[in-house]
């Protein structure tokens, strides 16, 4: 079969920094437990609606304070300095250490009719094995709203808020990340395995744009700091990609994780990840390495053809320079009405087919070019030609 014009291309999108956290007054809101626990509040609010003060329906009146002992039953927070829409909230507490606990985030305009948007997630501040573990983001839908309430449950003991930061998403769509797991193997010392650590072995099997990274911690092994690296081939040397502490943890019955890392764009097949952890030694628990992209995407133009064959083969084969698809999509993207026909794919299957290879235009342009380039050389050395034996004619003279 013949092959269709096409290219390539990776999705564009912003790469800038989301701006910065900003801070949002927040009150305590305590339970009336002379009134089964209900909760009645008055709420001052300024200009713009912000909160000035939150009284709850046992000081109303009276001008008493809450005990700093008693715990608050959740944190009424006032969003309206927040001028755009955030996509999740940095919670700080003091007083009480080794803490897990759930949340439950509710939102709107109203301070009678809130509704929840987030939860319950998981917050935590752990000593584990010599390991410091904080987790204290709490990930939202995009948000514009003036108030928020944030539930403090009873394990929250006598912890108290510090700070609440609402946390903005980086400018523009961001894509889908694609994720592949990729099974370990311990590294013998035959292997390569360095003398006091344990070394973790990673092989993709394919070519991968990675540029986010995620480790899959069995229970066994807890928590694994070490350095994590790749590299193209068998016989490169190895690249630090990335430094740090990775878990995922099961405490009181509520999970916990290190989350993902960014790591700069790289393509490498094989990694691994060095630890000189203790339970790692003395463990044969093997940890799973995620790795994260965006996927490219294939752009065709198919002509009256409806049915098309998919395939893909050699990595090393580039299309030529000349593509005349690139050049259709740049005049196209210019139309913000262009939208591609997304094509489906029907069934796979595994076939050896040939193609014959894209029939490629004559540079006409660039051959014209040239030969314009040429001829003025010519012209210019049979003048300087003309002219040297001009002069040597007269020195003889």
């Amino acid at each position: 079969g013949n092959v269709f014009p096409h290219t390539i291309k990776k999705p564009e999108y912003s790469q800038g920094e989301a701006p910065a956290p900003v801070d949002l007054p927040f009150f305590p809101v305590y339970k009336d437990e002379n009134h089964n626990g209900d909760i009645s509040m008055r709420v001052e609010t300024g200009a713009g609606g912000s909160i000035i003060d939150v009284k709850t329906k046992t000081n109303i009146g009276s001008g008493e304070k809450k005990s700093e002992t008693e715990a608050p039953s959740s944190w009424l927070i006032d969003a309206t300095s927040a001028e755009k829409s955030f996509s999740g909230l940095v919670v700080e507490w003091s007083g009480a250490p080794n803490l897990v606990f759930d949340v439950i985030i509710e939102a709107g305009d109203d301070l009678s009719r809130l509704r929840r948007i987030a939860g319950p997630v998981t917050l935590a501040d752990l000593d584990y094995g010599g390991h410091r573990l904080s987790r204290n983001r709490a990930d939202l839908p995009l948000t514009k709203v003036k108030y928020l309430r944030l539930s403090w449950p009873k394990e929250a003991g006598a912890a108290r808020v510090s700070s609440i930061k609402a946390t903005f998403p980086k400018p523009g769509v961001q894509p889908e990340m694609k994720w592949k797991e990729v099974p370990g193997q311990k590294a013998a010392a035959s292997m390569g395995a360095v003398l006091g650590k344990t070394v973790y072995e990673f092989d993709t099997n394919g070519v991968f744009p990675v540029e986010r990274i995620e480790m899959q911690i069995p229970d066994e092994l807890g928590v694994l700091q070490g350095a994590l690296m790749s590299r193209p081939d068998l016989a490169s040397n190895w690249r630090v990609r990335h430094t740090g502490t990775f878990y995922d943890l099961v405490v009181n019955g509520k999970t916990i994780n290190g989350g993902q890392a960014s790591i700069a764009y790289v393509t490498d097949r094989f990694w691994k990840f060095e630890t000189s952890q203790e339970s790692a030694i003395k463990n044969s628990a093997i940890p799973v390495l995620k790795i994260g992209w965006v996927a490219h995407e294939l752009y065709f133009v198919p002509g009256s053809s409806k049915n098309c064959v998919l395939a893909f083969g050699k990595q090393g084969v580039t299309l030529p320079s000349d593509n005349a698809v690139d050049s259709l999509l740049s005049q196209l993207s210019k139309d913000s009405s262009f939208k591609p026909t997304l094509a489906e794919i029907s069934n796979s299957k595994n076939q050896n087919i040939k193609f014959n290879p894209p029939v490629r235009s004559f540079p006409i342009r660039k051959w014209l070019l040239w030969g314009l380039l040429i001829s003025g050389v010519a012209v210019i050395g049979f003048m300087a030609y003309r002219l040297y034996r001009q002069m040597g004619g007269r020195s003889e003279l």
